[in-house]
């Protein structure tokens, strides 16, 4: 599996409930198996220990003892020791003793790997200590509770709120904050999308995999080393990386013939790593309304990479200028939404607090040419949450009734369709039984100037029950089904 399959990979797993952070794809087993270190509990909190190495000389001369169990445990405890005990386990790997020599350079490989102590194996240990709920790890982690490392006080938090039992709140997205991005979008952009991502912590990728049926539970083990692999080569490179909300905005160029994509993420990340990374990509900057973007693809993708919270990306579709669009708004937005009225409506309608919004309103020269769905002018999607549902709803608009009502009959009957498809073949239905489920809580509302799809999810323990990945499959398969 490259690079470039697993970003299409985690999206779909971020957008069916998943994690939303980097490390949040990174499975704990897998990790410590791929790093071929044996973790123990006193070994986790030794390596998030900041104290000076210890004598171990005793304990390196067991490694000879002629009983077996001493030995054995002179092994355990020179492990627990942690990096500590290197500098002296590295004067023993040359023993006159074999056994002494043998066992002492099998110990240092794995102890090397925790003294490298990258961001990444700190974190890692930090979320592993929670996860198995180590009691006797509180006093350190409420020391690194307040560490100003990226990302360390959060996974200390974090760790403590599950071996105490606790609920943690991670920090929301600013609600002002997300207003006023918004308002830094172009003002001729024909849609604009908002979208919070909450995340849910580590996802079970075992889970998720087994969801693709027995052929893919089959390789379980080998498709999760393959994801953690990758996703750790990425994170080796910038660190972790959240993402809380994105904001965008596509604003039409060249006669309908090309787009301008302006995204505005807001997270955290290592702005320092992500532009090292950069530089080695592309030595070519723009300066553009106060920013310096990155250029990446022959001018057709810039970073501007703002802050540890701040990530801006601008990318040209069909040969649209790049940069075109993007002004001082940026950096001083209009006190209200700078859009064409038609838009600043839809937009002002759809719930910004809620957890996903989008509005576009269509062009002449972007609108189907096939009737019926050349009659919808404008679209809105919202996602909203209540006490125990999800929902998503998205509804079309238009002039024409009739051809409204048409593209909701053939909406539905593409939904039954594929629903036979489905109970025709009892294995997949069997492997992907939220899909039905999906499938069943569809509803297809027509009304004189409208034509809408909604669904309810239900949540369990505030997250979502049935997979939002189903929709994905839905929307693909019913549009084929329509053409």
């Amino acid at each position: 599996m490259s690079s470039i399959m697993i970003l299409p990979l985690l999206l779909a797993f971020l957008i069916q409930g998943g994690g939303n952070e980097l490390l949040d794809y990174v499975d704990t087993d897998a990790y410590w198996r791929i790093q071929g270190v044996e973790i123990t509990d006193a070994l986790l909190i030794q390596q998030l220990n900041d104290a000076g190495p210890e004598d171990v000389s005793a304990l390196i001369a067991q490694l000879g003892h002629s009983d077996f169990e001493k030995r054995e445990a002179a092994m355990l405890a020179l492990r627990e020791a942690g990096r500590g005990a290197l500098p002296q386990l590295r004067d023993a790997s040359e023993s006159d003793d074999p056994e002494v020599a043998m066992r002492v350079r099998g110990l240092i490989a794995p102890l090397e790997a925790l003294q490298a102590s990258s961001p990444v194996t700190r974190l890692m240990a930090i979320r592993t200590l929670g996860e198995r709920r180590v009691e006797s790890a509180g006093p350190v982690l409420k020391r690194l509770t307040d560490s100003e490392d990226t990302f360390v006080g959060e996974y200390a938090a974090r760790a403590l709120a599950l071996i105490e039992a606790k609920p943690y709140d991670g920090s929301p997205p600013d609600d002002a904050a997300l207003a006023r991005d918004l308002r830094r979008l172009p003002a001729p952009s024909a849609a604009v999308v908002q979208s919070r991502f909450e995340g849910y912590g580590a996802l079970d990728i075992a889970a998720q995999l087994d969801r693709f049926g027995q052929d893919m539970a089959a390789q379980r083990q080998p498709m999760m080393d393959q994801i953690t692999r990758q996703v750790l080569k990425i994170a080796g490179e910038i660190g972790n990386a959240r993402i809380e909300a994105i904001t965008a905005g596509a604003v039409p160029a060249d006669e309908g013939k090309g787009v301008e994509l302006i995204v505005i993420a807001r997270g955290l990340y290592d702005r320092d790593r992500l532009v090292a990374r950069l530089s080695r990509e592309s030595e070519v900057k723009r300066k553009h309304a106060g920013l310096e973007f990155h250029m990446l693809g022959g001018d057709e993708i810039g970073i501007a990479a703002v802050s540890d919270r701040e990530l801006i990306v601008c990318a040209s579709f069909a040969s649209a200028p790049l940069l075109h669009s993007v002004g001082d708004h940026l950096r001083t937005p209009p006190d209200a939404l700078p859009f064409a009225e038609a838009l600043t409506a839809l937009v002002e309608s759809a719930g910004k607090a809620d957890p996903m919004m989008a509005a576009l309103v269509l062009p002449d020269e972007f609108r189907a040419d096939d009737a019926p769905f050349s009659v919808i002018e404008k679209v809105v999607l919202s996602a909203t949450r209540q006490v125990e549902t999800q929902s998503l709803k998205i509804t079309g608009f238009g002039q024409n009734a009739e051809a409204l009502a048409q593209i909701g009959v053939m909406i539905k009957e593409g939904i039954d369709t594929i629903r036979t498809q489905l109970a025709a073949q009892p294995q997949m239905a069997a492997a992907r039984p939220e899909v039905m489920d999906v499938l069943k809580a569809v509803i297809i509302e027509s009304h004189e100037t409208s034509v809408s799809l909604s669904i309810a999810l239900p949540l369990e323990d505030g997250k979502p029950s049935i997979s939002l990945s189903p929709l994905m499959f839905l929307f693909g398969g019913g549009m084929s089904v329509l053409r």
